[in-house]
């Protein structure tokens, strides 16, 4: 059982380096969205061979975060969060290996530490996350990934069918609703095998309801909590092969798996 005494210590996040061949196969992924080209290394991060970068600066105004999302400027924060409350809800660590393991994948909104799945069991892995701090800590944590700053409100910067599996862990309820619809659409259209979200739903029962909405209102900071229905809604244009409710608090955790 992971505690979140486990999580690394900052002083003890070195990175280690990955094979060539990993390091060309993780850059080949990439696909300049101004000029076509792959990624090729460069020392201030990846660079098409025309050098357009592709981890660039996000403007200001994506910097302005409710309180409850304070937390994605302190990565080790963030990590012993995601630990605590999987476990209070009763979701063991690796929870998605299974659905991972071996698997080239993409993580959008990756974050710092991973729980539910193991990155060092994928084939390839490849995170994007708003938070410069975020992706910072996840080189270090995980030094055989590659992870780039960037907005999931722009297309994604990979060809069509770049990776088995793609990701959306707890990041869209945290999303400006109007880009959502986007987001599924450009996880659907570089998935080769399934996009996998994993997210809150809100209870049909009140009183856990106004529980749960307070805890988010305070502690958590997203846009929209949707309702079973307003899932269903969402997800109504893609193939969902799979659906459980996870989590013994409400079992207000759902997981939808999204054939392509």
């Amino acid at each position: 059982m992971t505690r979140v005494t486990d999580l690394p210590a900052a002083a003890a996040l070195e990175r280690p380096r990955g094979g060539g061949d990993e390091a060309a196969r993780l850059l080949g992924k990439l696909r300049c969205r101004r000029c076509g080209g792959a990624g090729v290394p460069h020392e201030a991060g990846p660079r098409c061979a025309d050098g357009h970068a592709f981890s660039a600066a996000v403007p200001a105004a994506h910097e302005r975060r409710p309180w409850g999302e304070r937390v994605f400027d302190h990565p080790q924060a963030l990590g012993a969060k995601v630990a605590l409350l999987s476990l209070l809800n009763g979701i063991p660590r690796g929870s998605l290996d299974q659905l991972t393991a071996g698997a080239e994948v993409l993580d959008l909104g990756c974050g710092s530490y991973q729980f539910h799945y193991r990155p060092e069991h994928t084939a390839l892995r490849l995170g994007l996350d708003l938070s410069a701090r975020c992706v910072a800590t996840a080189n270090r944590l995980y030094g055989r990934s590659l992870h780039l700053r960037a907005s999931l409100a722009d297309p994604l910067p990979f060809a069509d069918r770049s990776f088995d599996v793609v990701l959306l862990l707890s990041v869209l309820h945290h999303l400006p609703r109007v880009i959502v619809p986007g987001v599924l659409a450009e996880a659907a259209r570089v998935a080769r095998r399934e996009v996998l979200v994993l997210d809150h739903t809100r209870s049909d029962v009140g009183w856990q309801r106004a529980i749960q909405q307070r805890y988010w209102d305070t502690f958590d900071g997203g846009d929209l909590y949707r309702s079973s229905a307003e899932w269903d809604q969402l997800l109504a244009p893609y193939r969902v092969t799979g659906h459980r409710r996870l989590g013994v608090l409400f079992r207000n955790v759902c997981l939808y798996r999204l054939a392509v």
